[in-house]
């Protein structure tokens, strides 16, 4: 069993935390050992991000910020996924962003976020 999830499992909170991760089989594992998990994909290239992550069962996708056109929202939110594009760093970028449908940002900046 992975440590983490041992940690989750024996305080009860699955429904507090969010996996996220890359690697689609690490989800999986962690899917495969409580299916109710919450799981998150984060992917770099176009290459099935969006499809892969609701085959998955994930609630959210991560995609790197200019890969969340407003086209790719769009999509993601009709299969009933969550959107919170990263790494986003510039107030104007985070704001066309949240403009397009963005439910979130992952930013190394929340200082300057505050403004949304």
């Amino acid at each position: 069993m992975i440590p983490s999830l041992k940690e989750v499992d024996v305080r009860d909170l699955w429904s507090s935390v969010m996996f996220t991760s890359l690697d689609i089989e690490h989800l999986r594992r962690v899917l495969e050992f409580n299916p109710k998990a919450n799981v998150d994909l984060v992917y770099i290239r176009p290459v099935d991000g969006i499809v892969g992550a609701k085959k998955l069962g994930a609630i959210a996708v991560l995609p790197f910020y200019r890969l969340a056109t407003r086209k790719a929202i769009a999509f993601a939110k009709r299969l009933k996924l969550m959107v919170i594009p990263w790494t986003v760093d510039d107030l104007e970028a985070a704001r066309k962003l949240k403009m397009d449908g963005a439910n979130g940002i992952a930013t190394n900046k929340p200082d300057i976020m505050l403004e949304l």
